[in-house]
């Protein structure tokens, strides 16, 4: 072992420090104590006397003990080792330094001659201290305790045999000296109690948390607590350590465990309900939108079972949006989207038709195809004559619509014209021959059903049937009949008759009788007459012709 020693000048006063190079740990049978408590009723000025004990397990050959106390109305002046355990030459290089002005006092002795130690004591004068209490001093309780003085550092013992030893320290707390009476009850350090905590993140992803489980002060004294690192507390795990405090300073720490968790749940925000045109020739649209979602903590994620920029098929679509952070904290919002088929049907006519009668009827059945092209299936074709219908005579215009799921119509037409291509049938009889009237050179003639008039138009339509006398013995006689008892002129080769007549009548479109009285010269019996029968449809004219022959005698 290596030892080195020093002896200092302060003040007229010599100190004597240890600097001591190798070291061991402190054994528990090692003490200094403080003969107290020193009860100093009446300060008057005079002196008090502060012995120190010693008890040690080794010999030990010096010793540095620092001490400081916390009055300033007390003044450390000499030193007393009357009744000393220290051999003599430790007595002999006994020194005490003083600070003037300072709390503080360094004692220590050395045996230069190696073989002189302390032996072993238990609870033995090592030396004493006498202290200067001025008069009318307060009442105050003093604390000495141990203290590092620089260049001697700390309370040590240096073992004869090499090495140190640390002592313990035994005082009487805070009144090793008690003057004028003052209570000096011991101050004793709180007690921290720790426990750890899980609590829920705010707005912004911390939160603040106390651990304390119910630290206290047993001596009552006002607590603070203080806690490292302070908070807020980020999320998840953090580790903290609360200091317990007393209004003394005496101070307890413990550690505890913060856990911050998540369990605020994202908030997502739907657009509003969507109402969109379909695209052209689609049956649907490409509809986009944004969704916005807001979360305490950062990690928040989006997503939903249809996506913006999706195609949406006609009609009514709801969109389910989930939001999830990395707590697994979900939030759901929903919103329609509606696709309206704002689309027309596209109908096909087929091109114009012309057809013919079909036989013995005043018309034609007639077919044709009907097309519709649509965006969205189940478009429907219907119009106001079908397929397979009958047509009558003339043009019909048909009309055709198309109409799809939403409502949306278009038109188009085409015409459909019958022609008659099929002539009347008129039936008359055989030539009659009848004698002149009684004094008259002719005759009244009449024929029952003499024509009947048929055709497939005026059988259907009910249209009249004008009859026109074409000529009367190869002469023209224009007298058209508008109905009976009309009365035309006649001639009958040049001779002006007295009178000439016809009667018609019709029903049922037949031409039921004729009464034709003619009158002429004498030398005429024969007359041909060319019956005409004509009528009139819409668009064009028929005309069908009968000739009979009548013979009229003179009777």
């Amino acid at each position: 072992m290596q030892r080195m020693w020093y002896l200092l000048s302060k003040a007229g006063l010599f100190a004597l420090v240890f600097v001591l190079l190798t070291s061991s740990a402190a054994l528990a049978d090692n003490v200094i104590r403080i003969g107290c408590p020193i009860d100093v009723p009446t300060p008057d000025g005079d002196s008090v006397l502060i012995p120190v004990y010693i008890t040690n397990d080794v010999s030990i050959g010096a010793y540095t003990l620092p001490f400081n106390w916390n009055s300033t109305d007390v003044v450390i002046t000499s030193y007393d080792l009357t009744g000393t355990c220290m051999p003599t030459m430790m007595q002999f290089m006994f020194m005490l330094t003083i600070f003037p002005g300072e709390q503080k006092v360094l004692p220590g002795a050395i045996d230069f001659s190696g073989v002189n130690p302390i032996t072993p004591q238990d609870n033995a004068l090592l030396f004493s201290m006498w202290a200067q209490i001025p008069a009318d001093t307060e009442p105050q309780c003093v604390d000495i305790d141990t203290g590092f003085i620089a260049p001697a550092g700390t309370w040590v013992f240096s073992k004869q045999s090499g090495g140190n030893v640390y002592p313990a320290y035994v005082d009487c707390g805070i009144g090793d000296i008690v003057i004028g009476g003052a209570s000096c009850e011991e101050n004793h350090p709180p007690t921290a109690i720790c426990i750890d905590v899980t609590v829920d993140a705010d707005s912004s992803c911390e939160a603040s948390a106390s651990v304390d489980g119910g630290s206290y002060d047993e001596d009552g004294d006002p607590i603070t607590l203080d806690q490292e690192p302070p908070g807020p507390y980020s999320l998840g795990d953090t580790d903290v350590i609360l200091i317990v405090t007393d209004d003394e300073g005496l101070a307890d720490t413990c550690d505890a465990v913060v856990t911050v968790v998540d369990v605020t749940p994202p908030v997502v925000t739907c657009p509003g309900d969507i109402t969109v045109g379909n695209d052209i020739e689609d049956c649907g649209a490409i509809v986009t939108f944004t969704i916005d979602v807001d979360d305490n903590c950062p990690g928040a994620i989006v997503f939903s079972d249809w996506n913006s920029g999706d195609f949406f098929p006609v009609g009514l679509t709801t969109v389910t949006v989930t939001a999830e952070d990395a707590a697994a904290n979900t939030a759901f919002c929903t919103f329609d989207v509606t696709v309206e088929d704002t689309e027309d049907p596209t109908p096909t006519c087929p091109d114009d038709t012309t057809l013919s009668n079909d036989p013995g009827e005043c018309g034609a059945i007639a077919f044709f195809d009907l097309f519709v092209n649509d965006n969205c299936p189940g478009a429907t074709v219907f119009s106001d004559w079908n397929s397979g219908d009958f047509f009558p005579v003339g043009l019909t215009t048909v009309t055709v619509t198309a109409e799809d799921a939403a409502g949306n119509t278009a038109f188009c037409t085409f015409d459909v014209t019958v022609n008659d291509v099929e002539p009347p049938v008129v039936t008359c009889y055989e030539p009659l021959e009848t004698g002149n009237d009684p004094g008259e050179c002719g005759a009244v003639v009449y024929y029952d059903d003499y024509a009947e008039a048929y055709d497939n138009y005026i059988h259907n339509t009910g249209i009249g049937v004008i009859l026109t006398i074409i000529s009367i013995k190869e002469k023209r006689v224009n007298a058209n009949v508008a109905g009976v008892g009309s009365i035309g002129s006649c001639t009958c080769q040049g001779i002006k008759p007295a009178d000439c007549a016809m009667v018609w009548s019709k029903q049922n479109l037949i031409v039921k009788r004729i009464a034709i009285w003619i009158i002429c010269g004498e030398h005429y019996t024969y007359w041909n007459i060319n019956l005409r029968i004509e009528y009139s449809i819409p668009g064009y004219r028929r005309v069908v012709f009968s000739k009979f022959n009548c013979d009229i005698e003179r009777a």
